[in-house]
């Protein structure tokens, strides 16, 4: 076998739009191979459909090679990362593994009604639709935790001792490491923490003890709708409207909407989704049979 076997392409092939285009889809992190045989030159990427692809320098098993006959973007990715063609890629989870791997929302809110209520309003956090990927939640390791630590839907695990020093008054980390006899050097808190965690990692042992609580991988498209499914069981809106003729501000279930019954009679009520079969499945829909609400004193 050549040193480089997708030389066997010729390099005009690559500047073409078309090849441009998967070359730059090669690249992205969605793209990237389940597995990699580095001495065979070959790969497996999850595919569209229930079968993965199978790849090599020359073919791939996927329909844009069969119908074409030039390189996809599954064979540049596997030329990129043996080092054979060039360019810098980013490395993640392929977007189909995430398609493969979701539970249905009915089986996350099965599992979610396991839970305390406790434990529910804390995932509110976790999951709300909008996340800031900087975002992590953490909190107290307790009862809630301890619970949250059964639920298939979420990932518990420590939180990192940065962050729970983090969490600490520089005086209270100071103190900690006098009662242990460290000699330390005068920092500001940033820099101190950094510095505990490198040469004093004892100092564990005076941090507050801390969690971070995580969706699992299996609901990674469901933020939205079990945000949406927590707001509808426990959340309140005020709104400002006219509900019977009388106009005020409303204290009513978030999401509701007024809907006229067929008494004439108007009633809150949550839209005819997914979520409000959940709601009513587990019943707790506090719109179930509309809601009738009275303005705020």
């Amino acid at each position: 076998m050549a040193e480089n076997s997708f030389q066997i392409w010729d390099d005009a092939i690559h500047t073409a739009p078309d090849q441009v285009k998967r070359i730059a889809s090669a690249k992205k992190a969605a793209t990237s191979p389940s597995s990699i045989d580095r001495e065979s030159k070959t790969g497996v990427f999850e595919g569209s459909g229930k079968e993965p692809y199978h790849v090599t320098l020359e073919s791939c098993t996927c329909g844009d090679f069969r119908r074409r006959k030039l390189p996809c973007k599954h064979m540049y990715r596997l030329a990129m990362e043996l080092g054979e063609f060039g360019g810098d890629f980013a490395k993640g989870t392929n977007k189909n593994v995430v398609s493969h791997g979701q539970i249905k929302f009915e089986e996350a809110v099965d599992e979610i009604e396991k839970l305390p209520e406790a434990a529910q309003r804390d995932l509110q956090r976790v999951f709300f639709w909008n996340p800031n990927p900087e975002y992590m939640h953490i909190r107290e390791v307790d009862d809630v935790s301890k619970a949250l630590e059964t639920c298939p839907i979420v990932e518990v695990k420590e939180a990192s001792l940065t962050e729970r020093l983090k969490l600490m008054k520089k005086t209270d980390i100071i103190h900690a490491l006098k009662e242990m006899s460290v000699e330390y050097p005068k920092l500001p808190k940033e820099e101190l923490i950094q510095w505990c965690v490198e040469n004093a990692p004892s100092i564990a042992a005076y941090a507050p003890k801390r969690c971070i609580v995580a969706p699992a991988f299996c609901v990674s498209k469901l933020y939205r709708s079990i945000y949406t499914y927590l707001a509808r069981k426990f959340d309140w809106n005020n709104s400002y409207d006219i509900f019977r003729d009388k106009e005020g501000v409303f204290v009513i279930p978030y999401g509701a909407q007024q809907v006229k019954q067929p008494d004439g009679q108007y009633v809150y009520d949550f839209p005819n989704d997914e979520v409000t079969d959940m709601l009513n499945k587990h019943h707790c829909n506090r719109c179930a049979g509309g809601y009738v609400t009275k303005a705020r004193e």
